[in-house]
């Protein structure tokens, strides 16, 4: 039983994480990346060989860096959740067995399975807060690089060496 409840979780959350999160995400994000690049969403949303033919180096510059954006802040929410799941899984074994892996589950008394679910739980909280700090992180990394990119002083596109 405690097999097929991992089993399940995994193979559910990764249809979640990648049938529905990633639009969602992606889409929500447009917005975001359009409006701080200053295009529309429609001009995101063209393809790059299109946005390759743009003769307007100020809008293709744009539209590169609102797509950047689009997907390294999608990406930096999405991959960490990817990554959680198989500890997630091996938590759900420790909390309900106290055992690490389903080849060492055997009877275990009572006592023991309390001590191991709380251990669990610690992991469990952990592993949590280091998740959330590299999406944070991930996010941060997107809007910094962004911002810094649009500041005229430190990206020019015709920069001489002296």
């Amino acid at each position: 039983m405690d097999e097929a409840k991992e089993i399940s979780f995994a193979e559910i959350s990764e249809s979640v994480l990648f049938y529905f999160s990633a639009p969602a995400l992606a889409k929500a994000s447009s917005g975001i990346f359009a409006k701080q690049a200053g295009i529309t969403t429609g001009q995101l949303a063209e393809p790059m060989k299109n946005v390759n033919r743009i003769s307007n180096s100020g809008l293709k510059k744009a539209i590169k860096l609102g797509k950047f954006g689009q997907l390294a802040s999608t990406f930096s929410i999405i991959l960490p959740f990817v990554f959680s799941i198989a500890p997630m899984r091996n938590l759900m074994t420790l909390a309900g067995t106290g055992k690490k892996e389903f080849t060492s589950v055997v009877g275990l008394k009572k006592q023991q399975k309390i001590k191991q679910k709380k251990e669990a739980e610690r992991q469990a909280g952990k592993l949590l807060k280091v998740l959330g700090i590299s999406a944070l992180a991930g996010l941060g990394a997107a809007f910094g690089i962004l911002a810094a990119a649009k500041n005229k002083n430190v990206y020019k596109k015709n920069r001489t060496c002296s």
